[in-house]
């Protein structure tokens, strides 16, 4: 989809009904990138209070049918936590949905010195059954092995304020940013934000809460019949792509009033360095002969360029860090793909490709059961054209379509004897059968055939 490709192909599982709101995992290429082959991890929290689920999503796009969706695998946490209130008051102005106990933006995935881990925020109750308060986990799952136990799983509650909408992000030194509202009887909404650095013990916030936008107002007024209390349903913590600067996005008031506002701020942790660029190069050459081949199409991710008449391309201010493949291909030959590209801070990357002759057309041929497993159109020598066709009348002796009066028309009577197993070809202008046998002992051989024009 990225690159623009005509074909998509869709694959889906039916998540258990008792679960709600699984997020996938998100990826940031500064953060590390999964290993070649790795399922995509769901993460939930619906159904314990005590655990984090993780599910595996796997797709074959070679083998549609091998595709898989599995779990429950279950992180245990070492307490357990409470439903938040559904509301929270505001000064002046209605109570604001929590969206409680569900995860919330974002399930992110890292892999930091080959640690690979889920990181997940929700809201849940504070010191007291009507308070909100912000929690977050890291669940290990390396190597696609889901951790029996959290690695961290902690509540953040310094005071009696309301922490509710939270959002997760990790730097590439491992630094943990949260993002959150905060509201109270007394207090409008607020947008702050804390976090922990990788250096800093386990379960802890250390990281002072920083207001990010004091709000100056509220949410007041109806939406219909009812008082509007629902809360911008998700915030927003990204890592940029320099590794180390988190953006935050949220919602706030300026004044009281049905007329919200969308803050986005950034900041960034002194203890982490932010990430350099790299080059990625190479020459794309044919297999045959090794002639280097021009006009050839070279795809990073979502950046492609196209080989110079020497069959060189490069990729320049490439941000450094571990890209999952990339593949270059051409007219009249078959692609070729490579998997775990290393971008250095201020290196460069040499990656050549060997492609080979594509196959040239000819008539079609039989195809096999693993084309078939693909559940997409192998290459065969058709082509499709705009349009239905309406669906053919049953005879018993076969139909033929007639683009220009747009039916079927019956086909005429076969001079031939019914029979099996007899041999045909399309030659270009008419089908020819000839041959076979009249039953199922192989008694009666025939040595005729006809032809058909159409």
């Amino acid at each position: 989809m990225y690159a623009g490709s005509p074909i998509i192909q869709v694959v889906s599982f039916n998540a258990p009904v008792a679960e709600f709101t699984l997020l996938p995992a998100n990826a940031r290429l500064q953060a590390g990138t999964p290993p070649p082959g790795s399922p995509n991890y769901y993460a939930v929290v619906w159904q314990f209070t005590n655990a984090v689920s993780v599910y595996k999503f796997h797709v074959d796009w070679n083998s549609i049918s091998l595709s898989s969706f599995t779990g429950p695998f279950i992180a245990i946490t070492p307490a357990s936590w409470a439903s938040p209130p559904a509301s929270v008051p505001s000064s002046g102005g209605n109570n604001l949905d929590t969206l409680a106990v569900r995860l919330m933006m974002q399930n992110q995935y890292t892999n930091i010195g080959g640690v690979e881990s889920l990181w997940d925020s929700h809201t849940v109750r504070g010191s007291v059954a009507a308070q909100s308060a912000v929690r977050f986990y890291q669940t290990t799952v390396t190597g696609g092995t889901v951790a029996a136990t959290t690695t961290q799983a902690a509540t953040h509650n310094p005071d009696t304020t309301n922490r509710f909408m939270p959002s997760v992000a990790i730097d590439r030194a491992g630094d943990m940013a949260l993002g959150y509202s905060t509201t109270s009887s007394t207090l409008f909404p607020a947008i702050k934000y804390a976090g922990n650095l990788s250096t800093d013990p386990l379960n802890t916030i250390t990281q002072t809460e920083v207001s990010l936008i004091n709000g100056t107002g509220t949410q007041t007024g109806t939406c219909g019949p009812s008082t509007c209390i629902r809360w911008g349903d998700y915030s927003a913590m990204t890592l940029d792509p320099n590794g180390c600067t988190f953006w935050y996005a949220n919602e706030y008031y300026a004044v009281n009033g049905l007329n919200d506002l969308t803050r986005i701020g950034s900041f960034a942790f002194p203890s982490c360095t932010p990430v350099g660029n790299g080059t990625v190069q190479g020459t794309v050459t044919a297999t045959a002969g090794g002639a280097p081949i021009g006009g050839a199409t070279v795809a990073l991710g979502s950046r492609t360029a196209t080989t110079a008449g020497d069959g060189t391309y490069s990729f320049t201010s490439i941000p450094a860090g571990t890209y999952p493949g990339m593949t270059a291909s051409a007219p009249g030959f078959n692609s070729s793909t490579v998997i775990s590209i290393v971008v250095t801070d201020g290196g460069t990357t040499t990656e050549d490709f060997s492609l080979a002759t594509a196959p040239a057309s000819a008539c079609p041929a039989d195809t096999t059961q693993a084309d078939f497993q693909t559940g997409v159109p192998t290459n065969v020598d058709l082509t499709t054209s705009p349009g239905d066709v309406p669906p053919a009348t049953v005879n018993p002796g076969g139909s033929a379509y007639d683009p220009a009066a747009d039916r079927w028309e019956p086909l005429p009577a076969a001079p031939l004897t019914p029979r099996a197993r007899a041999a045909a070809v399309w030659t270009g202008r008419e089908f020819i059968v000839w041959g076979g046998e009249g039953d199922e002992n192989h008694r009666a051989q025939f040595d005729d055939g006809a032809a058909y024009t159409p």
